[in-house]
């Protein structure tokens, strides 16, 4: 059988697969179209550089944005650690103000371990953290030292100004053991770092101000038997026992003779405002239980219960129990009708001068009993009214501007019209019924109080019936009328009010 040929076929071609790179030596002998598919292939070599290029620059920005990135957040979590570092000592300098200096080293350490374990889980980039790390090192070892350090002052404070409290009170009460007193006294100095010559003024500052306090005591210590002698004999007695225990302080040496001396002086000052003192409280005493007494009597007065027995019994000096006999003695008549001009005016400035303390209460009271008792000129009511206003006095916005008004009625409307003295006490007793009215409705005019009391007296003193207050709306023809004042008879100017 004869052999076979066959022409050398290589796979790719079997396959009909056109390489895409090869042998540049191989493609650049072809023709036709191995050239075209030669220069497809040095097409998208080219083109792979390209796109490999633009990767590796993309590559580079995006590592650069990962970068600030991660700074940014080490910024942001550094001002964050700044300030929980900041809140740390914060507390630090809260918790010394509640705790005691022996423990602020403890609680320093445990303050500053919280506060570095919050630190160390914000967002740290590695080198960033180890810069944390030394910082928070650092912290934890200065601040507890600095606390100590503190401590150990305040305490070492402590311990001097105790010390110097306790030598002071050795001296105030003149301890026979002071020599040694002193000696442990340096000792508790040198020990805390205080120097010699301030150790000196120390001791020296203990001795005078311990001795200074020790005579205070012994001259506070004579008044409780001055008080004896004065309340038990009399303040000449007081004298004699001051000068009986002066004496004895110089001679025991407790006192110089100069402080001896001075002592005697301030004492003897103190002995006459004691005696002063005393007096005054006597005499207020007295006051209140005759007020208490006069309120009392006059209740029964009035009432026509009153006995000469509960005078004798009550507890008024003689003087003014002997007053209220011949007020007794009166309020067996008939009470009187009509006030009088004169008992109005004795009623109105009993008040007057009571609010304004020209009179004690119990001597205007007394001007009231007169009028109503011995003269006669005033009402019960009037009289009740003197004593209700004497107890209970016109607020003071109101009293002066009242009083005024009231004296007003009494002379400057002479001028306009013919003087009439009951008119005028017509007129007054009707403006302090509408005052007192106003005060019990709470409806007394803020502004221009005056000024309105003296509309108001004009038209009492025309003889209008009825009240009208500035600010009242009146109805009339169904429209609605605001009084905003009077005119010189007394008649209310309207405005309407829309």
């Amino acid at each position: 059988m004869a052999d076979a040929t066959f022409p050398t076929i290589e796979a790719r071609q079997e396959l009909r697969v056109v390489p895409t790179t090869g042998v540049r030596a191989r493609i650049d002998t072809r023709t036709g179209a191995g050239l075209v598919g030669a220069a497809i292939g040095q097409g998208l070599v080219a083109g792979a550089r390209e796109i490999q290029r633009g990767l590796r620059k993309e590559s580079v920005r995006k590592e650069a944005i990962r970068a600030q990135n991660r700074k940014n957040l080490d910024i942001l979590s550094v001002k964050q650690a700044d300030n929980r570092r900041t809140q740390m000592k914060n507390d630090i300098a809260v918790m010394k103000i509640g705790t005691a200096p022996e423990n602020w080293e403890e609680e320093t350490i445990k303050i500053v371990t919280e506060g570095n374990a919050d630190i160390f889980g914000f967002d740290f980039s590695p080198e960033a953290m180890a810069e944390q790390q030394i910082i928070s090192q650092g912290d934890l070892q200065s601040l507890p030292d600095e606390s100590f350090i503190s401590a150990s002052r305040v305490i070492s404070k402590a311990t001097i100004k105790i010390a110097e409290e306790s030598l002071t009170d050795d001296y105030r009460q003149g301890r026979t053991d002071i020599a040694q007193r002193k000696i442990k006294f340096i000792a508790t100095m040198k020990g805390n770092g205080v120097s010699a010559p301030d150790i000196l003024l120390k001791l020296r500052a203990a001795e005078e101000a311990g001795k200074a306090l020790r005579a205070n005591d012994a001259i506070e210590n004579i008044k409780p038997a001055l008080i004896e002698a004065i309340e038990t004999v009399d303040k000449e007695e007081g004298i004699k026992t001051l000068n009986v225990a002066t004496k004895q302080l110089v001679e025991s040496g407790i006192l110089t003779v100069t402080e001896g001396a001075d002592a005697n002086k301030i004492l003897g000052d103190w002995v006459d405002n004691f005696v002063a003192g005393r007096f005054k409280q006597a005499k207020d005493a007295i006051k209140l239980t005759t007020a208490e007494a006069y309120e009392d009597l006059s209740d029964k007065i009035v009432s026509g219960t009153l006995t000469f027995p509960d005078i004798d019994e009550s507890s008024l000096l003689k003087a003014d129990k002997d007053k209220w006999k011949i007020y007794i003695k009166g309020s067996y008549k008939d009470a009187p009708t009509e006030t009088t001009q004169a008992g109005l005016l004795s009623a109105a400035a009993a008040v007057f001068d009571a609010a304004t303390l020209q009179l004690s209460p119990t001597e205007a009271a007394d001007n009231l009993l007169e009028a109503r008792f011995i003269d006669g000129s005033i009402t019960n009511d009037w009289f009740n009214w003197g004593l209700d206003k004497i107890k209970n006095p016109y607020p003071r916005q109101i009293l002066e501007d009242l009083r005024t008004t009231y004296n007003s009625n009494n002379e400057d409307f002479n001028r306009i019209f013919k003087a009439d003295k009951e008119r005028n006490k017509n007129v007054n007793e009707a403006l302090i019924a509408w005052v007192d009215d106003l005060i019990k409705r709470d409806k007394v005019p803020a502004f221009d109080f005056k000024k309105k009391m003296h509309a108001m007296s004009s038209q009492f003193r025309v003889g209008n019936a009825r009240w009208y207050d500035i600010g009242q709306i009146i109805q009339r023809g169904g429209r609605n009328w605001e009084v905003i004042g009077f005119d010189e008879n007394g008649e209310p100017l309207v405005d309407e009010v829309q």
